[in-house]
């Protein structure tokens, strides 16, 4: 009998899980890449291998056929529960304008990278350290560790100490 009850207790949780979508998504959509001042920008979803290459940017000489700079504008975190391929985001459109190269993801998301470097200018992110585990401003969250006092951006950047300056983002 309390074998029986284990089981059920552990299907019923089971059951509470979040299910599995059985939703393909489509294939994105090619993204025509855009030609300024002999620079061709693209944004290829998969790389030659087939891997996957979400909210990446490439710039490319168009006279050498280079490779000058390759930018990964945003990250898509994996939910392991959910089916992989209905939370991907793939760039949907880029043009330039203001000077700068101009990007959508298919979630409606704006950004704007420096055409010369591919650094991304906009949306600002701002570090600030607070005590405790962390604080959210604007859209980063920023990570302490609590042994050295430094910052932790999520992307892995470069990280403050409590002797830095407190702003980081655009120079």
């Amino acid at each position: 009998m309390k074998t029986l009850l284990t089981i059920g207790a552990a299907a019923f949780l089971i059951a509470l899980l979040p299910g599995r979508t059985n939703g393909m998504r489509t294939s994105p959509l090619d993204v025509p890449p855009v030609v300024h001042n002999g620079i061709e920008y693209r944004a290829p979803h998969f790389k030659k291998d087939g891997r996957l290459n979400m909210g990446h940017v490439e710039a490319w000489d168009v006279k050498t056929n280079s490779l000058l700079w390759d930018t990964q504008v945003y990250a898509v975190q994996i939910n392991p529960l959910i089916e992989e391929d209905v939370q991907w985001v793939f760039i949907l459109t880029m043009r330039v304008g203001r000077g700068r190269l101009l990007v959508t993801n298919e979630r409606g998301r704006n950004y704007e990278l420096d055409l010369a470097t591919g650094k991304v200018k906009w949306p600002h992110f701002y570090w600030v350290l607070l005590s405790g585990s962390g604080v959210l401003l604007g859209m980063r969250l920023v990570r302490t560790r609590r042994r050295s006092g430094a910052t932790h951006p999520p992307d892995g950047s470069a990280a403050a100490s409590r002797d830095d300056v407190d702003e980081r983002g655009d120079e």
